[in-house]
């Protein structure tokens, strides 16, 4: 056990260093960033000045736009690295997830285009198609051998495709060859097996943001059909395969750069998400996309993800000397589980937490700080945190381990007592659904506040999902508002039910989710940004102008009456209607 325990670390980070060994490799969690063979962390932290004293103390040192890096450390030196005067803020990754379900494969054209009110802007005089413009597919990788991302010669519209994990390109001249048939060594060959999208997630995003399905390319059946496509392979080193937000930073970075370098504005599709954080979009991650989205000529679209109706989140109200007892089932075979309490810090809550047989952890409160107690078969640690720099809202960590192969199943209780209470409100959240088996969730859930990160971003466009068959509100889509703040997010929805796509591999694929809502959104803004920077139309319409336009051609859900609803923002997609007259 290895303990820092100061302001200048995130809550999650210094209950992972407070962990023993054997909590840290039980925990889904707190194990993130960690390699226990090189005893090293992978870090995010906000910094200013050269950097040069963080570069002498790390194993590695990525410099981001900013004032953010990516650090790997040895344990024991981060107690010196928090110590430097320059470095603001330190967090450690958090696993993201696809937020989509696979359904069924169909032989028929793609649905969803049709009800975002695009076809008036396919005639002879307009044609807007997204041409000139940048779509960055930051994902699984993109099966660059699919038609749909081929041009009316047969030859790639993706300019390249960057692997993380091993830090190389396939480019435009070595796709178009292995296409062609031409100049394609070995090697070439070998090295293209590396770029190959496995679970055909950024191939369906693809499809539905910049796709063209027409057999002949001179038609154009698909959204952005003539936009470039820059695609970014996230990075798995990890042993469970999960891509962390240290490389989606590495990979948003990228992609900024790769823009600047061709001088193109450019969109950026993000089709994942979690659920760590206070949902108000003050954590590192968000901060550093909110800077980078103001850097060029930048729109960034992000799914508000599927926990909408997972039973995931919890909002509470105490009252001095009060008592909340919420209910937390915990399924058959669940490994481990975290939980995050968010609450104002000017109010003091003591904790308890009670298993399935009733037996106690007894009261703990912050003056403790870090609380262990064996219940009902199952390690349960409790850890109080700290407002930080950039957030007024206190963090108490609970996480759940089990002794042997899995958590003791059945209704655990998490009793919270008001001491001293001036605000008294707390939200809870799980992991999202697509970390856990399925069967675990809050017995009383709170559907809204539900958004993944980093959708709560602000300078984003936050896209949930409808469906357009039935033309209501998708009950998974993510919800907000913004905890506290009570921002307006989602910004819109788009279709994302049942959307028919690219597959991996040929043909199409049907899939559901929010990540498949997101890329509607992306095409429109490659749509609109070529209408007004490409055509000359409005040179400045990039960055917010773009969701300021998208929200004021947003089109309203039957049923939903008042605007901005936390359910769909200010309503559905509808392109036509977002550009001027």
């Amino acid at each position: 056990m290895y303990t820092v325990e100061n302001g200048k670390l995130e809550t999650a980070l210094n209950a992972a260093l407070a962990a023993t060994e054997s909590e840290r490799e039980k925990s889904a969690e707190l194990s993130v960033g960690y390699d226990n063979i090189l005893n090293e962390w992978t870090l995010i932290i906000r910094y200013n000045g050269d950097g040069e004293r963080i570069r002498s103390l790390s194993n590695s040192f990525k410099e981001l736009y900013g004032g953010y890096g990516i650090i790997k450390i040895k344990q024991e030196r981060i107690r010196e690295l928090s110590a430097l005067s320059e470095v603001l803020y330190i967090e450690k990754p958090k696993r993201l997830f696809y937020e989509n379900d696979i359904d069924i494969t169909p032989t028929v054209i793609p649905t969803g285009i049709e009800d975002i009110c695009i076809s008036s802007l396919r005639s002879e005089d307009a044609g807007l198609y997204g041409e000139g413009i940048l779509v960055a597919v930051i994902d699984s990788s993109v099966d660059f051998t699919h038609p749909a991302f081929l041009d009316s010669e047969n030859r790639t519209r993706i300019i390249e495709i960057y692997d993380e994990d091993s830090e190389t390109v396939l480019t435009e001249v070595e796709i178009n060859n292995i296409l062609q048939g031409e100049n394609v060594s070995d090697g070439i060959r070998s090295k293209a097996v590396r770029f190959r999208d496995v679970s055909g997630h950024g191939t369906a995003v693809a499809g539905i943001c910049c796709g063209n399905f027409a057999d002949d390319k001179n038609n154009n059946i698909g959204m952005a059909t003539k936009a470039r496509i820059l695609v970014i392979k996230l990075g798995t080193q990890q042993e469970k395969d999960f891509p962390r937000t240290t490389e989606l930073m590495e990979a948003i970075d990228y992609a900024i750069k790769k823009a600047e370098q061709l001088n193109m504005p450019m969109v950026i599709n993000l089709s994942f998400g979690n659920s760590y954080g206070s949902h108000d979009g003050t954590g590192l991650l968000e901060t550093f996309i909110d800077a980078v989205a103001t850097q060029g000529k930048t729109v960034i679209a992000i799914g508000s993800g599927n926990e909408g109706a997972s039973g995931g989140h919890f909002e509470g109200d105490v009252t001095e000397g009060g008592e909340v007892e919420v209910e937390l089932f915990i399924g058959i075979y669940e490994s481990s589980i975290d939980v995050q309490l968010w609450k104002s810090y000017t109010d003091i809550f003591e904790i308890e937490v009670i298993g399935p047989s009733g037996a106690s952890s007894g009261s703990i409160n912050e003056e403790q700080q870090t609380g262990r107690f064996l219940i009902d078969g199952t390690q349960v640690m409790v850890y109080f945190g700290e407002p930080g720099p950039y957030s007024v809202y206190q963090e108490i960590f609970f996480d759940f381990t089990p002794v042997n192969e899995f958590l003791t199943e059945g209704a655990w209780t998490i009793k919270i007592t008001g001491i001293e209470v001036e605000n008294g409100r707390f939200d809870m959240w799980l992991p999202v659904s697509g970390g856990l088996n399925g069967y675990s969730g809050f017995a009383n859930p709170t559907p809204d506040t539900s958004l993944t990160t980093p959708s709560a971003t602000t300078k984003v466009i936050s896209v949930g999902a409808y469906d357009s068959f039935t033309n209501s509100y998708a009950d998974f889509s993510g919800r907000g508002y913004t905890r506290m703040t009570r921002q307006i997010k989602p910004d819109v929805v788009a279709p994302g039910v049942d959307i028919l796509t690219a597959n991996s591999g040929g043909g199409l694929i049907k899939r559901t989710g929010t990540s498949m809502a997101a890329p509607f959104v992306t095409g429109a803004a490659a749509i609109l940004m070529e209408w007004g920077i490409i055509r000359g139309n409005d040179p400045y319409l990039y960055g917010e102008k773009v969701k300021a336009y998208l929200i004021r051609g947003a089109a309203p859900i039957p049923g939903i009456y008042q605007y901005p609803d936390p359910r769909v923002g200010w309503g559905r997609l509808c392109v036509r209607e977002s550009l001027p007259d």
